[in-house]
């Protein structure tokens, strides 16, 4: 890296954080910065753990389920949605899809593919364009289908999953 690219990159860090504190500690109004790009562009935190989804994983996912055999699937899961509203409706466990979500003994991919389907038929957000997710290799597969039965469903698609990877 040469040094014009290293203080960009540096500036960047320096002033993204500003931009958090004055936004969130301070509870400064906008504008946070003066610097036209940070103020008309979305970009990620600096450190991830100060990300919004993040704070609401750590909370709802790493914190609660600390210690599950599973855990680190439920986080993979958890990433590629991105999107809280959705994790928390497949973790509902009094709604539909009370095996939807790798907590459970009985956890089915399939049925996080169902629960996947009705938000999207329901026209409610189910992802985040966070992560790119590649197309599904089936034809007509939707993406929620995809997402739950193929990528994930290596993992848990058996009631079983001790018997799987």
């Amino acid at each position: 890296m040469n040094h014009d690219s290293l203080q960009t990159l540096l500036y960047w860090i320096s002033e993204r954080e500003i931009i958090r504190v004055r936004k969130e500690v301070h509870k400064d109004p906008f504008p946070w910065t003066r610097d036209p790009i940070l103020q008309n562009f979305r970009f990620c935190c600096v450190r991830r753990e100060d990300d919004r989804v993040t704070r609401w994983i750590k909370a709802n996912i790493r914190d609660r389920f600390a210690g599950h055999e599973h855990l680190w699937f439920m986080l993979c899961a958890a990433r590629i949605m991105n999107w809280p509203s959705t994790l928390e409706w497949l973790m509902d466990e009094d709604g539909p899809y009370h095996n939807a979500w790798p907590s459970h003994e009985n956890f089915s991919s399939k049925r996080m593919g169902d629960a996947l389907e009705d938000l999207r038929s329901m026209n409610l957000k189910t992802f985040t364009g966070a992560y790119v997710i590649p197309a599904p290799t089936t034809a007509g597969q939707t993406k929620g289908r995809y997402v739950a039965e193929t990528v994930l469903g290596i993992y848990g698609g058996t009631a079983n999953r001790s018997e799987c990877c």
